[in-house]
C-alpha cells in the first residue's frame, strides 16, 4: 500500500508541475496547490514526503531547485523528462516523431516554440505601461533568518526615479542573534541596537505604500510574507498584495524566451545578466532594492510615461 501511495502522489505531483513548467514553486505552495486540486479519494501529499520526491525528482535531472535570492525559501520548477539512456524515449508531443528535448518537444519543434514565446514576451516586455515613477516602488528587506518567523532588520524604499523614500534598520523584539544571516547581509545585534522598531515605522511604511500604484521586490514572496504583518485585517493584507509585483518572476520570464542559457535566477545572476554594476554592497537592503529597480527598467525599458 505505501508504494501504491507513493507512486500516487508523485504521479500528481509530476502532473502539476509538467502543466505549470514556467512556475517556479515553493514547497509551501505546492502543498496548498496540490491539497487544492485533489480528487475525492486523494491521499493528502506531506510535506516532507514531498521534500523527498522533489529531491529525487531533482537528482534525474526532471526538476530544478534554486532561490531566487539569498533569503527567499528554495523553488522548484519542472525542467521535462530529458534524454538519458536508461529511461524510455518519449515522442515530441507536437510533431509525434523526435525524441523530447524540453518542454515535452523534440529539439526542432522547442525551438520553433521558443522563438513564438520570446516574440511574444519582447512585445510584453516592449510595451508601454504609462507608470508614475513617483507612484512605482522598489523596496528589498533584510532578515534574522529566511522563514516566516524571522523578522526584519532594515528596510529600503525607492521610487522609480531611484530617489529614497526609507532607509532604515530594525531592532528586531524577540530576536537576539542571527549568525547565519548576519554573514550575508553583515547587520550586527549592536548595529540595530539605537534602531527603531518594526512598529514605530509601521505608519510611516503605510503611508508610503498607500501612495503607490505598483510596489517591486526581488523574490516578492519572502519579502511579502513578512512586510504584509504590519497590516492587521485580510483586507489589508490583500490590498497591498495586488499592488505587489515580482522582479524575479519577470526575469525567469525572460531568461526562458530570451536567455535558456542563464539556469540561475538570483539578483545577482540578472544584473550580470544586464551588465549593471552594484551601487554599494551586494545583499544589503539598500543595494539589492537599487538593483532590483535597475534590472526592472532593463526588462521593461517603456515602463514609464517618460
Amino acid at each position: 500500500m505505501a508504494g501504491t501511495y507513493k507512486t500516487a502522489g508523485r504521479q500528481r505531483l509530476l502532473a502539476y508541475l509538467s502543466s505549470h513548467p514556467d512556475r517556479h514553486v515553493t514547497v509551501d505552495e505546492l502543498a496548498s496547490e496540490l491539497a487544492a486540486s485533489a480528487a475525492p479519494g486523494d491521499k493528502p501529499i506531506g510535506k516532507s514526503t514531498l521534500y523527498r520526491q522533489l529531491a529525487e525528482l531533482c537528482a534525474e535531472g526532471i526538476v530544478r531547485k534554486y532561490r531566487a535570492d539569498t533569503q527567499s525559501a528554495f523553488v522548484y520548477q519542472y525542467l521535462g523528462t530529458g534524454d538519458c539512456g536508461h529511461h524510455f524515449h518519449l515522442k515530441c508531443v507536437v510533431c509525434g516523431q523526435d525524441v523530447r528535448y524540453k518542454r515535452k518537444m523534440c529539439r526542432a519543434c522547442f525551438e520553433k516554440d521558443l522563438a513564438i514565446r520570446r516574440a511574444q514576451g519582447d512585445a510584453y516586455r516592449a510595451g508601454s505601461f504609462d507608470m508614475d515613477r513617483s507612484r512605482v516602488l522598489f523596496f528589498d528587506l533584510e532578515l534574522t533568518g529566511f522563514y516566516d518567523r524571522d523578522e526584519i532588520l532594515s528596510i529600503t524604499i525607492v521610487d522609480g526615479f531611484g530617489e529614497l523614500i526609507m532607509d532604515t534598520l530594525v531592532k528586531p523584539t524577540h530576536t537576539s542573534k542571527w549568525n547565519k544571516t548576519e554573514k550575508i547581509h553583515g547587520i550586527t545585534p549592536d548595529m540595530v541596537q539605537d534602531a527603531p522598531t518594526l512598529a514605530e515605522l509601521t505608519p510611516r511604511i503605510k503611508e508610503i505604500f498607500a501612495a503607490a500604484d505598483h510596489i517591486i521586490a526581488y523574490g516578492v514572496s519572502t519579502d511579502y510574507s513578512h512586510i504584509k504583518y504590519i497590516y492587521d485585517t485580510p483586507a489589508e493584507r490583500e490590498a497591498l498584495h495586488d499592488k505587489v509585483l515580482c522582479c524575479a518572476n519577470e526575469f525567469v520570464r525572460y531568461t526562458h524566451e530570451v536567455r535558456p542559457d542563464i539556469v540561475h535566477a538570483s539578483l545577482t545572476d540578472a544584473m550580470a545578466c544586464f551588465e549593471i554594476e552594484w551601487d554599494g554592497v551586494a545583499h544589503t537592503s539598500i543595494a539589492d532594492t537599487i538593483g532590483c529597480m535597475k534590472v526592472w527598467e532593463k526588462l521593461f525599458p517603456n515602463y514609464y510615461k517618460d
